[in-house]
């Protein structure tokens, strides 16, 4: 953004009030991705800038919600047919599929805080 403005190192730590050296040190941390967000908040400030920090999930966050209450509800259901199936009385697979979708509803439903425990 500095060079963009067309301003060299000097005239930019003059602006910030800082030594050229400091600058320098502070731009070199910033491409090696070791800055801090205050180091980077003032650089900003002096470059009349905001700075503007953001996750950005790589997926939809809906279909990561999906994804944990499914794995939920299989791991819930798969216990059950388990026990089930130590007393001769495990469902079919038709059966548990739905159970598990039933699950994975009621889960999406409810608090989605209850995915993350």
């Amino acid at each position: 953004m500095r060079e963009a403005l067309g301003r060299t190192e000097r005239q930019q730590a003059q602006r910030l009030g800082i030594s050229g050296s400091t600058l320098h040190k502070s731009e070199q941390s910033e491409a090696d991705d070791r800055i801090t967000l205050g180091q980077l908040r003032k650089l900003a400030d002096g470059l009349d800038c905001e700075l503007v920090y953001a996750l950005v999930p790589r997926r939809p966050l809906t279909k990561v919600v999906e994804e944990r209450a499914r794995a939920i509800a299989t791991e819930e259901v798969a216990g059950v047919a388990h026990t089930m199936g130590l007393e001769d009385q495990r469902p079919g697979a038709e059966r548990l599929r739905k159970q598990v979708e039933r699950r994975t509803e009621e889960l999406l439903r409810g608090r989605w805080s209850d995915l993350w425990r």
